[in-house]
């Protein structure tokens, strides 16, 4: 088992691309753009092409959307809009039920505790949770609707009663995910399917099963 394991007192996880994998619909970035157009009373062409543009700099829809916006709509109401066409579009995939997910995460309960930190909101959230066979209640704490997960983290911490430096976190993406925990002096793994040479993660993995033998030595 790695030295630093000792230290870790609680392991996190988000939920999109790490826990579920939602089911892939082009239509939704498109939604998204289109109804920012509309409050800003801008052709959606615009936001598209800068959507198209600069995905992959900001990492995820709000973060991308925040940038095009440049405080002309507040991050509220981004959150908002883009949660409500997600909600509204994607389809929940229930064939993803994992037994192994199951035996991961209570084998972790038994040495750490557990929490959640997602962007979907709760019902969506549920929801998700039950396709891949989980329920809320294996989470020691939850947070959810945190598309700026610094403020969860913290908020996680503080309900645990642990410290911030001996708290894990996973996720997919580098800046909702990785930078926010790292800000925070969380370790951090990564899901990523190729060694990403520019992640601030402590650990890169290809699947979250992967972490069991990180923390659980087996």
């Amino acid at each position: 088992m790695n030295l630093l394991n000792k230290n870790i007192k609680a392991v996190g996880f988000d939920l999109d691309d790490t826990l579920y994998f939602p089911k892939r619909n082009d239509e939704i970035p498109r939604l998204f753009c289109e109804a920012i157009a509309s409050v800003l009373q801008i052709p959606s062409k615009e936001v598209i092409d800068f959507y198209q543009k600069n995905i992959v700099q900001y990492g995820n829809s709000p973060q991308t959307a925040r940038a095009f916006c440049n405080g002309r709509v507040s991050d509220t109401l981004l959150d908002t809009m883009f949660l409500d066409v997600l909600e509204g579009n994607e389809e929940i995939d229930l064939a993803q039920n994992d037994h192994r997910l199951y035996s991961l995460i209570t084998d972790l309960a038994t040495q750490y505790k557990i929490f959640l930190v997602t962007g979907n909101r709760k019902p969506h959230a549920i929801r998700k949770l039950n396709a891949i066979g989980l329920e809320v209640a294996t989470f020691n704490a939850t947070r959810y609707g945190a598309e700026d997960k610094t403020e969860g983290m913290r908020s996680i911490a503080a309900q645990l009663g642990v410290p911030l430096v001996s708290m894990m976190y996973t996720g997919d993406q580098e800046v909702p995910d990785i930078s926010c925990a790292k800000a925070l002096e969380m370790t951090t793994a990564k899901i990523t399917s190729q060694h990403d040479y520019m992640t601030q993660a402590d650990f890169q993995v290809r699947q979250v099963h992967d972490l069991r033998n990180i923390l659980l030595g087996n």
